[in-house]
């Protein structure tokens, strides 16, 4: 018989048919009543759940105190696991024992007769509801049952100068329309925007905060329009300010994620060791959890740059335990810091990912070339769809372009004020140099550094940005930048004549 487990360490015990739940230090407004839990099967396998809050009916403020060693909670406590993943894990178990984990943690989600016994209990509405809806409770019990959970829906981004645009994701749609793209030049103002848009959805999720200065969203839905943010950046020089820092004046409606190079906490850039821990980490909670498939699937189309496919990555869903993680560490310190930043990337996505997050990816292309970027764009592409959420990525490459319609296309530019407006031509299989041409004006070819740049690149030896940049000892200013990756884009599929 299935015995819960309480224990101070993340990674269980030998034991097997057991929950373990190891008390996390999240702090819900003085409730503390955050566990990470796992499940070991009888043949010793762990299933890492993720995060499930756990309370009783009259609970106080504080940390929860819960004793170990039952098979199940008494009956007046109830519990709600805080994502999508965890039900799904739950649902996979082996054995059909999903349904007794529920049932042994007292689960309100399996039990709604439990549901609404504690709806009205200050501890449920204020911590385990805190980053919840009824959308997602009504989801997380499709997920139980084996339905599918996606929808489409549409939401406009406002700012104080008026509506910026309307974004419409529709989950039959071809091409997939769950990633929307943001071009325009150096400086326009894309790395803002995106930093507005996260602090807009994490001040206030209903649109009744209209608040200037980060702008506010707006839509039909009932219930909250997103389910959290995950900002991607691997800039060393963003200073954007998030949600999650000192100095933000709204209260945190939704969770926030931070995936890139700054370390938030410490103020710094992280180290190439710290880069390496972060996945590995990662990896284990992917591998060992309902994610497992997923990202198997996004490796898979990863895997079309000749670097991902000779790499041993695909041995690792074939491992058993966590530990055996560690021996591909050397695998990733060896890689370069483009195909690094991807499985990273691809990776943080799949862990964070869940129904209607909205993702936010500043510059993709960053230290990659033309196709792992085409690939990087597919992958995550295909992970919001398979997850009911969307992206809006910020990019000067039409190569990024190229990879959605024309409907998810915004060009962006600043007259006076900032504006985005629709692409006038169809973007998606297009071909690179006539969306150079459209968005940036490159047949302007009689400028002199624009000619300087472009012998530059055609230089066999020149492949990356990086490369231009050596090549004019860092004197290259946003707009070349531009200039540049496009060009060396056009030059990537034979279109530099």
């Amino acid at each position: 018989m299935t015995t819960i487990y309480v224990q101070n360490e993340k990674q269980p015990k030998s034991t097997t048919d057991g929950i373990y739940l190891s008390h996390n230090s999240w702090d819900d407004f003085h409730f503390k009543l955050t566990f990470d839990a796992s499940y070991v099967d009888i043949d010793g396998k762990v299933h890492a759940l993720g995060q499930v809050k756990i309370a009783y009916l009259g609970v106080k403020e504080g940390p929860l105190n819960l004793e170990g060693g039952v098979r199940r909670l008494s009956d007046t406590y109830y519990s709600l696991g805080q994502s999508q993943s965890y039900y799904e894990t739950i649902r996979k178990l082996p054995n059909a024992v999903g349904k007794r984990v529920l049932n042994a943690l007292r689960d309100v989600v399996l039990d709604e007769t439990r549901f609404a016994r504690v709806a009205e209990d200050s501890a449920f509405r204020v911590s385990l509801m805190r980053y919840l809806d009824q959308r997602q409770i009504a989801s997380f019990r499709s997920i139980l049952k084996g339905g599918n959970i996606t929808s489409s829906y549409t939401f406009a981004y406002h700012t104080g100068m008026g509506p910026l645009f309307e974004l419409s994701v529709n989950s039959n749609s071809l091409p997939l329309t769950n990633l929307h793209a943001l071009i325009g030049r150096n400086g326009v103002g894309k790395t803002t925007l995106l930093a507005n848009l996260a602090l807009a959805a994490c001040a206030n999720n209903e649109g009744s905060l209209k608040d200037p200065q980060y702008g506010w969203f707006i839509s039909d839905e009932s219930e909250a329009l997103f389910g959290n943010v995950v900002a991607v950046s691997y800039s060393a020089f963003d200073t954007f300010k998030v949600p999650t820092q000192d100095g933000f004046e709204h209260q945190l409606h939704i969770p926030y994620d931070y995936v890139g190079l700054r370390f938030l906490k410490e103020d710094r850039l992280k180290t190439r060791n710290e880069l390496t821990d972060e996945l590995i980490a990662c990896l284990k909670i992917c591998l060992f959890s309902s994610r497992k498939e997923t990202w198997e699937q996004s490796l898979q189309i990863l895997s079309n740059d000749p670097v991902f496919r000779q790499l041993p990555l695909t041995k690792l869903p074939d491992l058993k335990v966590e530990e055996e993680i560690e021996q591909f560490r050397g695998v990733v310190s060896q890689m370069s810091t483009g195909h690094q930043i991807v499985l990273l990337s691809i990776s943080k996505l799949v862990e964070l990912v869940q129904d209607r997050t909205l993702v936010l990816f500043d510059e993709p292309e960053s230290h990659l070339h033309p196709p792992l970027l085409a690939s990087l764009i597919r992958a995550v592409s295909n992970l919001l769809k398979k997850r009911n959420g969307v992206a809006i990525i910020a990019t000067h490459s039409p190569v990024a372009l190229q990879e959605v319609p024309q409907n998810c296309a915004w060009l962006i530019d600043r007259p006076e004020h900032l504006r985005a407006r629709p692409m006038d031509v169809e973007t998606f299989g297009e071909n690179v140099g006539y969306l150079t041409q459209r968005v940036f004006e490159l047949e302007m070819r009689e400028s002199s550094y624009y000619a300087t740049i472009e012998e530059i690149v055609r230089q066999e030896n020149v492949k990356t940005i990086d490369d231009v940049m050596a090549a004019l000892d860092g004197h290259l200013g946003g707009e070349g930048k531009g200039i540049a990756i496009a060009l060396l884009a056009a030059k990537e599929l034979d279109l530099l004549n």
